[in-house]
């Protein structure tokens, strides 16, 4: 405790007691208010159990019985701030202090910061000061020394420029000022709500047992020192004694000394207290100042922001951590980068160590002496997804796992193909492919047996359209009544289709009789000069006067609807999955599409493939999306479903969540599939939370919307 408060941060940090291998709720409930680097805990806690309390993501887990982990506890040490203080003030360096035999020294050494000996880093920082060594002869006036020179607190020292969580609760005031008598120093109820009652205060916190109180009520600057603190009012709490106890020494020690401050007992019925939130009031000092650095491309320089305070850190044991945020500049947003927890920083900051916070950022280390630059290379998509799947982090510690690559299939391709040729833009495929008439348009283009029947000039668009806006009761109307009208509808369609026209969804052309063999053929407005060849004879004739555009479906969309014109492919199932996982998004979503999974680099059969990887708001998604829910249960050559495949890679690649998506679902199988991959998890370590996805068909929501009518 003692080191922990006087690096930067303070006390900021909560010690959170483990009794007979459990957390209590309430402290619990706190845990999920703290996002820890490091955290340190006992042989006798089960680790695993640790891991299952809160969703943190710390660069280790240290063993405190392991006489290395007190190493561990590294940081800066508070006395730097002393730089945004006048030389003029003073600074105690206590002296051989541990040659005392008194129980004050635990007293001075947890309320003022004032340990028992001096070190080099101690008199360095201090050299610029008025430094006050206090040696065993002085030790019984050392409130008097407090009193009278006010030093500069190294406890207060520590808590300067720092933006950290100060829970809020609506029991008690971060104001309070409180005095914690502890019936004697093993008692550990009271010393862990003295440590734990800091978080919720920007106030000072005292502890003192009764032991010492006996000894302090004699001391004459006690009470001084007590005033200095605060001159309005003390609330008394103690764990171990009890009202009466407390009363007592509220009566026989505190109001003796007569000062205007009152002392008040305050019952604490239950600690932690109730958390609001964790929004509490700033603190003392300035706050570090972000910077900004702007990369033109993937690869380049990061510049460690130097710290405010100093200008070097001269002992290198001391460590602090740089929150990074990585933001994309597009046209009209700056859409910010997260990251899962199992990803390497070193995959992305060179030659430093790091780790992915709670929130899906980055938190690197330094000591601010080895590199003042960094390399940084922001991956591909494609990159970090292998990465994640190959060697993710686990625990802290890159770790290999059987699944050894990854690579794109035909399927993907196609897929990709796709959204590109939308340009990414995830609105409009879901605007299209959702909209009852144009995926009707789109199937029956596919589907009919007529020559050329992939092609469609606007007067037959325009009558599709009609019809369909009269089966859901929109009749065309009078131009001077309503705004639906054929002038209207005609504007509106063009406009339409025009925009599928410049994803070439659709590609113009015209559809064109051979005066030889009378056989109709398309041919892309490309193609078309004064005379043309027959794609049949090879007759060549000339093109008819004042022909028709004809708009002919891009295979690339028929080919990632159906495989053939009754059988559907599975690729619209994955990429409006896809649409929905991105609309769930805040701010991130990265995907690659469908990916095959290799365990061996030289084996061309895959081990298995993925329907959906993507990074929704830095959580990994896997999943599989298939047209019917019946596929769930298709066994493969070893006799196992993609359920069990899906439950057997998380178990090495911990995903956030897995998704099990359809576009059709008879007898409720989505459902049972659901049940099937939760009933396979119980009997794993790692059970990631599952999704279902039942895509809604395609409807007349859009009939009549701003697609049809201008």
């Amino acid at each position: 405790m003692s080191n922990n408060q006087l690096l930067w941060g303070g006390r900021f940090n909560p010690i959170i007691p483990v009794i007979y291998g459990e957390v209590s709720e309430q402290y619990k409930t706190m845990l999920q208010y703290y996002d820890p680097d490091i955290i340190f805990y006992t042989s006798d806690i089960d680790q695993e159990y640790l891991k299952d309390l809160a969703p943190y993501n710390p660069k280790e887990y240290c063993l405190l019985d392991d006489p290395h982990a007190y190493s561990e506890i590294t940081g800066i040490d508070g006395l730097y701030f002393l730089s945004q203080f006048s030389h003029y003030n003073n600074v105690i360096l206590p002296n051989q202090l541990y040659l005392v035999e008194s129980p004050l020294l635990g007293y001075y050494d947890l309320n003022f910061g004032i340990g028992t000996h001096i070190n080099n880093v101690d008199v360095d920082l201090t050299k610029n000061y008025h430094q006050i060594e206090v040696t065993p002869e002085h030790f019984n006036r050392l409130h008097e020394i407090i009193h009278t020179n006010k030093p500069i607190s190294k406890l207060s020292l520590a808590e300067h420029n720092i933006i950290n969580v100060l829970l809020r609760s609506h029991e008690i005031s971060y104001t309070d000022l409180e005095i914690v008598i502890a019936q004697d120093s093993g008692t550990i109820d009271d010393l862990l709500y003295f440590w734990n009652r800091k978080l919720y205060s920007s106030k000072t916190i005292l502890y003192i047992t009764t032991e010492q109180l006996e000894i302090l009520k004699t001391d004459p600057f006690f009470g001084a020192v007590l005033y200095d603190i605060g001159k309005d009012n003390f609330k008394v709490v103690s764990m171990s004694l009890d009202q009466q106890q407390v009363l007592d020494i509220i009566e026989g020690v505190f109001k003796p000394m007569k000062l205007p401050v009152r002392f008040t007992y305050t019952t604490v019925n239950s600690f932690p207290f109730s958390i609001m939130d964790g929004a509490g009031a700033r603190f003392i000092g300035r706050e570090e100042q972000s910077t900004n650095q702007l990369l033109t491309s993937d690869n380049g320089l990061f510049h460690l922001p130097r710290l405010s305070f100093t200008d070097h850190v001269a002992y290198s044991s001391q460590k602090w951590a740089i929150d990074v945020e990585i933001s994309r500049i597009e046209p009209y947003s700056k859409p910010m980068l997260r990251f899962p927890y199992t990803t390497s920083t070193a995959f992305i900051f060179k030659a430093i160590h790091g780790r992915i916070t709670t929130n899906r950022n980055i938190t690197l280390y330094t000591n601010g002496n080895s590199v003042s630059t960094v390399e940084v290379q922001i991956p591909h998509t494609r990159q970090i997804i292998h990465q994640l799947i190959t060697s993710p982090v686990i625990n802290g510690k890159m770790q290999d796992t059987s699944l050894r690559d990854i690579r794109y299939n035909d399927a993907s391709n196609r897929l990709a193909a796709f959204i590109k040729a939308f340009r990414n833009n995830f609105h409009d495929i879901e605007e299209f492919f959702t909209d009852i008439f144009w995926v009707e348009t789109f199937e029956y283009l596919i589907r009919n047996n007529k020559q050329a029947g992939d092609a469609i000039n606007f007067s037959q668009l325009k009558e599709r359209c009609i019809l369909k806006l009269k089966e859901n009761g929109i009749e065309l109307k009078d131009s001077q009544n309503s705004p639906e009208n054929e002038k209207n509808l005609e504007l509106g369609l063009k406009e339409t289709l025009e925009r599928l026209c410049s994803y070439q969804v659709f590609f113009k052309g015209f559809n064109l009789k051979c005066k030889n063999c009378s056989s109709t053929f398309w041919y892309h407005i490309n193609d078309i000069a004064e005379s043309v060849a027959c794609k049949g004879c090879l007759h060549e004739f000339t093109v008819p006067v004042e022909s028709n555009f004809y708009y002919k479906l891009n295979d690339l969309i028929k080919n990632n609807m159906f495989h053939a014109k009754d059988l559907r492919d599975g690729n619209l199932t994955v990429i409006r999955t896809l649409v929905s996982l991105k609309n769930s998004c805040r701010m991130d979503f990265r995907y690659v599409p469908q990916i095959d999974v290799l365990k061996n680099y030289r084996n061309a059969k895959p081990y298995t493939d993925l329907d959906i990887v993507c990074i929704v708001d830095g959580k990994l998604f896997i999943g599989e999306a298939k047209h019917t829910s019946t596929a769930f249960f298709d066994k493969n050559s070893q006799k196992l479903t993609c359920l069990h495949t899906l439950a057997t890679i998380a178990q090495e690649i911990l995903p956030d969540t897995i998704i099990l998506s359809c576009y059709e679902n008879p007898n409720e199988k989505l459902e049972k599939a659901q049940k099937g991959i939760e009933h396979i998890l119980s009997k794993l370590a790692y059970r990631p939370k599952i999704k279902t996805i039942l895509l809604a068909k395609p409807d007349s929501s859009h009939l009549g919307g701003y697609m049809y009518f201008q």
